[in-house]
């Protein structure tokens, strides 16, 4: 639940995902986030990328932004059988407590 009042037009809005992975999973893990990939960009994602952390071995952040908060709130709608099958495929390679770290970010507009 957002910390503030957001309105259907306003975006992008940037979705940020932290997994740990065993560091030996990782072409696997890799296999799985490429499906990831090509899911989020057919169903509106803007773009995707997969970050790996230079400083921690098996920490990765997922990022992709939609258009709007609309959209972003739309992506949960349209979840399909297929859509939680993938979803529990990456999770599956999370380590530690609990689920992968989810951050929502909201464009700010900064007027000259």
């Amino acid at each position: 639940m957002p910390a503030f009042p957001i309105e259907h037009e306003q975006g992008p809005v940037m979705m940020t995902i932290e997994y740990r992975i065993d560091p030996t999973c990782a072409e696997e893990f890799a296999a799985v986030m490429r499906d990831t990939r090509a899911d989020r960009l057919r169903k509106g994602a803007l773009s995707w990328v997969l970050f790996e952390d230079t400083t921690v071995r098996g920490r990765y952040l997922e990022y992709f932004p939609d258009k709007s908060w609309a959209e972003h709130l739309r992506r949960f709608e349209r979840m399909t059988a297929s859509d939680w099958e993938l979803r529990a495929r990456r999770n599956a390679f999370h380590l530690g407590p609990g689920e992968p770290k989810v951050t929502r970010y909201l464009a700010h507009s900064i007027k000259r």
